[in-house]
């Protein structure tokens, strides 16, 4: 949501009720908003939905845009940078209900990628925290720029945040065998170097070799602590993970990942810092950035 003020503001004074430390809720217009959403199902409008719903569920059945509103309908970036390009409709007479939404600066210099995060009380440890924070690393990486959540965080958001760094890091792990730089590491996962310093730090997996951090360990080690902090990453790694449905080739979805093949968001090229970095992001291909 880019146009659209008191919208803007609700969410913001919704979330004040929830988060101690949050303080600005009325200049919000140097802000974008990704609103998360689900989708409820009427029992007496079946039959109409099955006909004419041609939305597509991510794996919690929610969905999310990376769109702004201007008059009622959703208006995306397209791929050359920054142009709006008509969306679908904005549902109207209900059907979802809001379960949560992350804000991110239209600028920054810092490499902040979300300034606040919110899951509503009734819908948490359900995954969309952890779906939100991957959306907003995805975002990143289309950028082409590792991004760094605003700090100070909230008591939850530093667990969920610790939790996400640490999965990431150690699937990054696992797949190059248990050796990579932290600069490596960053540039798969969009998360910044300090963040995956303080995670190898925790996970003691850092070491520093000739002026740089990286680490060098075991997969047996990695597996190990995949098994005290992700055991369900664990069962991934195993074959063991249960495949919920399978559509256009995905048989098994992960809970709380973002998939950039069903992501259609291009970066506004003109809100980047630096001339590199939009150089960079209008390099992006396939999701994979060059940070």
């Amino acid at each position: 949501t880019d146009t659209l003020f008191y919208p803007r503001q609700n969410l913001c004074l919704l979330s004040k009720l929830f988060l101690d430390h949050k303080t600005l809720y009325y200049d919000v217009a140097a802000f974008l908003f990704y609103v998360l959403t689900e989708r409820e199902d009427n029992d007496n409008d079946n039959d109409n939905d099955n006909d004419n719903d041609n939305t597509l569920n991510t794996p919690q059945e929610a969905q999310t845009t990376g769109s702004r509103m201007e008059g009622g309908k959703a208006v995306g970036h397209d791929a050359a940078g920054g142009e709006p390009r008509p969306g679908g409709s904005i549902p109207q007479g209900g059907g979802y209900k809001i379960v949560g939404y992350f804000s991110k600066e239209k600028h920054t210099r810092a490499g902040y990628n979300l300034a606040c995060i919110l899951t509503l009380p009734p819908y948490q440890r359900k995954g969309y925290g952890t779906f939100l924070i991957s959306f907003s690393y995805e975002l990143s990486k289309l950028e082409g720029r590792a991004g760094t959540p605003e700090r100070p965080l909230s008591d939850l958001g530093r667990v969920s945040y610790r939790q996400y760094w640490t999965r990431v890091v150690l699937q990054t792990l696992f797949t190059a065998n248990g050796g990579a730089s932290c600069g490596e590491i960053s540039r798969a996962t969009g998360v910044a170097i300090e963040d995956v310093v303080d995670t190898l730090n925790a996970l003691q997996m850092l070491t520093y070799y000739r002026g740089s951090h990286a680490a060098n360990v075991s997969v047996d080690r990695i597996r190990e602590a995949a098994s005290q902090r992700c055991p369900d990453l664990l069962k991934q790694w195993d074959g063991r993970g249960s495949a919920e449905f399978e559509w256009d080739g995905f048989s098994t979805f992960e809970k709380g990942k973002v998939y950039p093949a069903f992501l259609n968001w291009r970066p506004n090229l003109n809100t980047l810092p630096v001339a590199a970095t939009r150089k960079r992001a209008g390099r992006v291909a396939n999701g994979n950035a060059i940070i």
